[in-house]
C-alpha cells in the first residue's frame, strides 16, 4: 500500500499564480518507494523516499524548520490531529501544530504561525455544529463553519492556550486566560483591565442616557408639584 506525506511549505513571500496569491504550497509526498535522482549539476546523487529528498534539497538552499503536528499539543475527539470543517463552502481541515494553525481547503492551504492569532472564537452551537473564527494581527478573519459539536472542547482548550502562550510572549501573564470563561466570547490579547474599562464606560453612558430621558419626562412639572401646598391642610 503506498504511503504519502502531506507536506505544507509556507512562503514568506505570496507566490503569485495568475490572478491567485498563495501564501502555502501543498504537496503529496511519497514516503513508502525508494528512489534516486540527481541534483541539477548531473554530479552529485542522491537517494532516498521523496519526502527525504525533497527536504535534503531545500536544506541545501534555504533555512526552515520542519513543523509536524504533535499529538501532546492537540488531538481531535476523533482522534486525529485535524478538524473537519467548511470554509465558506469549501470542505475543509484545522490542524493545529505547535506554532501554527494549517488550514487545507479544496483550492488552496494556509498557514496562520500563533504569534500572529490576536482572537480566536467559537460560536454558540447550532444543532450539531458550531462555528469558530480566527483573527490575526492584520485584521484578516478566518471564519470556518459546520464543526462538529464534539470537537468544541479541544478547539476551545487549544484557542485558549494559543492566547495564553501569546500573552507571555508579550510580557503578560499567561493565567489571564480564565479556564471557567464561556466559549461563546472571544478568546482575545485585550487585557482584562482594558475590557473592565471599556464596560464601566459603556455602563455610564447608559447612566447618563437614562437621567437625560428621566429629566426631559419631568421638563413640565416642578419640584414642588408633589409636596402639599401652604392652603392644603396636612394630616
Amino acid at each position: 500500500m503506498k504511503q504519502v506525506s502531506n507536506t505544507v511549505v509556507a512562503l514568506k513571500s505570496p507566490l503569485i499564480l495568475g490572478k491567485r496569491k498563495l501564501d502555502c504550497v501543498c504537496l503529496t509526498l511519497d514516503t513508502s518507494t525508494p528512489k534516486e535522482t540527481y541534483f541539477t549539476d548531473k554530479k552529485r546523487k542522491i537517494k532516498g523516499k521523496d519526502y527525504s529528498i525533497f527536504i535534503t534539497i531545500l536544506k541545501t538552499k534555504f533555512t526552515f524548520s520542519v513543523i509536524k503536528p504533535d499529538s501532546s499539543f492537540f488531538i481531535s475527539n476523533s482522534r486525529t490531529s485535524f478538524v473537519k470543517c467548511y470554509h465558506g463552502t469549501s470542505p475543509s481541515y484545522l490542524v493545529p501544530c505547535r506554532p501554527g494553525l494549517v488550514i487545507a481547503t479544496s483550492s488552496n492551504v494556509h498557514y496562520i504561525p500563533h504569534e500572529d492569532v490576536i482572537a480566536m472564537n467559537l460560536d454558540r452551537l447550532g444543532g450539531g455544529t458550531f462555528d469558530f473564527m480566527v483573527k490575526t494581527s492584520t485584521q484578516k478573519q478566518y471564519d470556518f463553519t459546520m464543526v462538529a459539536r464534539e470537537e468544541r472542547a479541544c478547539l476551545e482548550e487549544y484557542s485558549k492556550e494559543v492566547i495564553r502562550e501569546n500573552r507571555i510572549r508579550q510580557g503578560g501573564k499567561g493565567n489571564e486566560v480564565d479556564e471557567d470563561d464561556s466559549s461563546d466570547d472571544p478568546f482575545s490579547l485585550q487585557s482584562e483591565d482594558e475590557s473592565d474599562k471599556e464596560k464601566d464606560a459603556e455602563a455610564l453612558k447608559e447612566l447618563v442616557k437614562e437621567d437625560s430621558e428621566e429629566d426631559a419626562d419631568g421638563s413640565d412639572s416642578s419640584p414642588d408639584d408633589d409636596l402639599p401646598s401652604k392652603r392644603q391642610r396636612t394630616i
